[in-house]
């Protein structure tokens, strides 16, 4: 195996080495006869290393309509994800995700109606029988829980409560997969905003399954940054699915708001553990048929998170805002559940019907939606959604009561 990486890495370096490249003479490029057969040779090659290309795609229309009293406000907008799957012999694969994002109007003032973006742009290389390997930008699915991901050490983006389904962008970096029968070892160097060898992050995860339990423990280290530690593991009770994450590291990168006569101040968290849980509990249930109803509840628990309700507080509140916090981790306590209908009330249309929860400073957010499909490539939809807390809460701060959400989504 260590020949072989060596042998790819002697390839890529020469491929890339401008000392290769030579000047060529066009006129007696194309009156030279073997030049021309050469070319087409390669040709015929190339076209023979090719098995396929499939070009698709998912367009994603929106219109959102934020209701406060008789207040409202309205956006649409429309985000675009086109797909690019270049597959090679001996399982090389390419892949690209490109995104267009059109608003109606400015979301952020100066950022324009129009983003363009890459969510995923990777080429996989399989090594071997056990080893394989994947550089660019890629989307890193790890751990088990589904709202709270207390062991996703890679992502940055997310899970959306409106859009669980969302496609997320990926992270720039390597990684090696190692796969023997159940167990599996994976190693990613995150090489995002690093400008030098000493900002590329390492993240090492390991899984192995127990009877029919799946555990992984994994770490992430980064230079000047506290290393973090995780474990997480799926086990089935009763016809029901649990999963658990943890996560550990001494201080953090995170800043929290303390007040001290009178003054707000911000101070990164240090000497001092910082522990994240998730718990989800899951199962499907038949109703008339098969898995037609699905359920799974979350709990999550993030010691970095504020203990009381801090947007109340008149010195700390207005600090938190102006420095900026994460959505659904501004508190220690979270809650949330997520249910879906299928074929209900007819077999075309399904039903959902979700609630987040901040049970620290007691706000929620209730929706409800019905998804119509009119034929398997073509959805629309329409979620309602309740933001109740007083204005100094988390989901209450915004001022919006309401919001309905209709969407139509084409797969192509």
């Amino acid at each position: 195996m260590i020949r072989r990486c060596a042998g790819w890495a002697l390839v890529l370096t020469l491929a890339s080495c401008p000392a290769l490249a030579q000047t060529l003479d066009e006129n007696a490029l194309f009156e030279d006869a073997a030049t021309i057969a050469t070319a087409n040779s390669e040709s015929i090659a190339l076209y023979n290393t090719l098995q396929s290309v499939t070009f698709s795609g998912q367009i994603q229309n929106y219109g959102l309509i934020s209701l406060d009293g008789d207040d409202h406000q309205f956006l649409s907008y429309a985000d675009t994800d086109f797909f690019l799957d270049i597959r090679l012999n001996k399982g090389i694969k390419a892949f690209a995700d490109f995104n267009v994002l059109a608003a109606s109007r400015e979301v952020v003032p100066g950022a324009g109606k129009t983003a363009l973006g890459v969510k995923e742009f990777f080429v996989d290389i399989p090594m071997s029988d056990t080893l394989y390997l994947r550089t660019g930008k890629q989307f890193l699915s790890w751990g088990r829980t589904y709202f709270w991901k207390p062991v996703d050490f890679a992502n940055q983006q997310q899970v959306d409560f409106f859009r669980p389904a969302a496609i997320r962008e990926g992270v720039y970096g390597l990684r090696l997969h190692v796969s023997e029968q159940t167990d599996n070892v994976y190693l990613f160097f995150q090489t995002d905003d690093a400008n030098r060898l000493t900002g590329i992050a390492f993240i090492g995860r390991y899984e192995w399954t127990v009877g029919h339990s799946e555990l992984g423990l994994s770490s992430r280290v980064r230079y000047h940054q506290p290393t973090r530690y995780g474990f997480d593991f799926y086990t089935p009770a009763g016809g029901w699915d649990i999963n658990t994450e943890l996560s550990a590291s001494y201080g953090t990168t995170r800043q929290r708001v303390t007040q001290n006569s009178g003054v707000a101040t911000a101070s990164v968290i240090s000497r001092e553990w910082v522990m994240q849980a998730a718990v989800n509990v899951g199962r499907s249930f038949d109703w008339e048929r098969p898995d037609r109803i699905t359920w799974t509840t979350e709990l999550y628990y993030d010691s970095a998170g504020y203990a009381q309700n801090v947007l109340a507080d008149p010195v700390i509140g207005p600090t938190i805002v102006a420095l900026g916090y994460t959505p659904n981790h501004l508190s220690q306590w979270y809650a949330a559940s997520f249910l879906t209908i299928s074929e209900f009330p007819n077999h075309s249309t399904s039903l959902s019907s979700n609630i987040l929860a901040n049970l620290v400073d007691r706000s929620y957010v209730f929706s409800i939606g019905l998804t119509y499909t009119w034929i398997p490539a073509f959805k629309t939809g329409l979620l309602l959604s309740r933001l109740s807390g007083a204005s100094t809460t988390e989901y209450g701060q915004s001022g919006t009561a309401y919001q309905i959400l209709a969407s139509a989504i084409l797969t192509f």
